[in-house]
């Protein structure tokens, strides 16, 4: 049993809670609407094809992209955030930049900007799993799921080249690893705040992290309705 606001209610239930949370956020396949000849706008969640779909839409004379996303699969944010990267792309945040979305596509951008919106992180593969406890845990969830030996070998190997993804994306865009560790820990970095999902940055600390001149500051109503689900446990700024 754990105290929370309210009442003493079984330990299950921040889980629950969390799991709720999670699923309310935007999850429908990514749209990438065309504003302008020089805006996108990606709506929705970060899923298996994604990198396809932008493609044909972001031609060489796009110069910003508007987000509104929960976040979703690594391979694909990352893809996705090369190619900004490399066009200099401004990034402006009108609703939420979770997860995924904030690791790579916010961090993307040549300029960022938080326009009514928040941009919140929670750890990566890298932050969470690039040590001896996380490389165990996921050779005993393949060999709970009945996973052979060389099944279990290879989807390492690709657990390995998405680690290598990401330091070599972060190391692109100078954010530093730190971030995504502290991210990653439950308290956030906070020591005695307790579990948290979500990470805001302050202006500061987004500086402190390499992620520099972020225009405007997180919109934390767009937030009121995970917050409320998680018992006030979905983020903290700091």
């Amino acid at each position: 049993m754990t105290n929370w606001p309210g009442g003493v209610i079984p330990v299950v239930m921040p889980l629950l809670a969390l799991l709720l949370a999670l699923s309310a956020l935007p999850a429908a396949a990514g749209d990438w609407a065309i504003v302008n000849d020089y805006t996108l706008k990606f709506t929705g969640h970060i899923k298996r094809g994604e990198y396809e779909r932008f493609s044909k839409v972001f031609t060489p004379l796009i110069r910003e992209i508007h987000l509104d996303s929960g976040g979703g699969l690594t391979v694909e944010g990352l893809k996705i955030a090369n190619a900004m990267a490399d066009q200099k792309v401004k990034v402006v945040v009108v609703g939420l930049c979770m997860s995924s979305c904030a690791n790579y596509l916010f961090v993307a951008g040549h300029e960022r900007e938080i326009r009514g919106g928040a941009v919140g992180f929670h750890g990566s593969q890298a932050g969470c799993s690039d040590n001896k406890e996380g490389r165990t845990e996921y050779v005993e969830d393949y060999k709970k799921r009945g996973l052979g030996e060389e099944k279990i070998a290879a989807n390492m190997e690709s657990f390995e080249r998405e680690i290598a993804d990401e330091y070599k994306f972060m190391d692109k865009v100078g954010v530093s690893r730190e971030l995504h560790i502290r991210a990653c820990r439950d308290d956030k970095g906070l020591p005695g705040k307790g579990f948290t999902e979500f990470l805001l940055p302050k202006p500061e600390t987004f500086e402190k992290y390499g992620i520099h001149g972020v225009v405007g500051t997180h919109n934390t109503k767009v937030l009121l309705v995970y917050d409320a689900i998680m018992f006030g446990r979905f983020y903290v700024i700091d």
